[in-house]
């Protein structure tokens, strides 16, 4: 099997291993079907996670999903989570005009997360036409190429 650590920032090691047939204590044998790279993730990469001590992957950051839960489901956990908390921390939504910047996948989460907690409009930002398509896609009406349309024009037109 191919196993990877990553022993210290920016430092990698992939190895061809045995399937092991016992493991030690706090060891996760894992079979990945599904993976998302978060922007956490860039910074564990580069050492400057505050959270994250090397090596990584210890058992206690290992969460099993349900098997009534489909594993494309399971990959969207995080991020989903991501859009949740940061709406909530938020004095209230309910009412207000909300612009994300940024319409990747935890941005058009977020506009979706304060969509439904009662957003009055919601402009998402980004350069990609494709993300914006994607933003679009998913319920959001509000959608600004900043790299067509400078931002203060861009909010004028959309008239908050």
């Amino acid at each position: 099997m191919r196993q990877a650590i990553m022993i210290s920032p920016g430092e990698i090691e992939f190895r061809d291993v045995p399937i092991p047939e016992k493991l030690e204590s706090r060891e996760v044998l894992l079979k990945i079907e599904r993976i998302g790279v978060c922007g956490s993730d860039v910074h564990v990469f580069h050492g400057v996670h505050p959270a994250t001590p090397y090596p990584v992957v210890p058992e206690e950051r290992i969460i099993p999903i349900p098997d009534s839960m489909s594993l494309d489901q399971g990959a969207l956990i995080e991020p989903a989570a991501v859009g949740a908390h940061s709406t909530s921390r938020s004095t209230g939504i309910k009412g207000k005009n909300v612009v994300v910047s940024g319409a990747g996948t935890i941005g058009n989460l977020v506009a979706q997360f304060a969509k439904a907690r009662g957003a009055a409009k919601v402009l998402i930002t980004d350069i990609s036409d494709y993300r914006l398509g994607i933003a679009r896609e998913c319920g959001i009406e509000g959608v600004l190429s900043v790299a067509k349309t400078s931002f203060d024009e861009g909010v004028k037109t959309f008239q908050f």
